[in-house]
């Protein structure tokens, strides 16, 4: 394994572990390292709970075929907590 390369197991690791983004602008009257610290754990939980929605989706396609009613609000939620996940490398 070479200095300048990524592995995809490091890659893993990267996305779902984020390091804190120094330029975001902290509200008057918030601290700047709780502001940010906040935003990385929000950013964290939501990137682990879509990829575990998807691996239960995943699980679970059967049931969803056979049982239509609860499907488009599980893929809804799902969605919506990738792309929460995801907006954050959005520039």
């Amino acid at each position: 394994q070479s200095a300048g390369r990524t592995t995809l197991w490091d890659a893993l690791i990267a996305f779902f572990i984020v390091r804190i983004k120094n330029d975001l602008v902290a509200p008057e009257g918030v601290s700047p390292s709780w502001y940010r610290t906040r935003e990385r754990v929000f950013t964290t939980i939501a990137r682990v709970a879509a990829a575990l929605g998807t691996f239960s989706l995943i699980l679970i396609t059967d049931d969803l075929l056979n049982d239509f009613g609860a499907a488009p609000i599980f893929i809804a939620i799902i969605s919506l907590l990738w792309i929460l996940g995801l907006a954050r490398n959005v520039n």
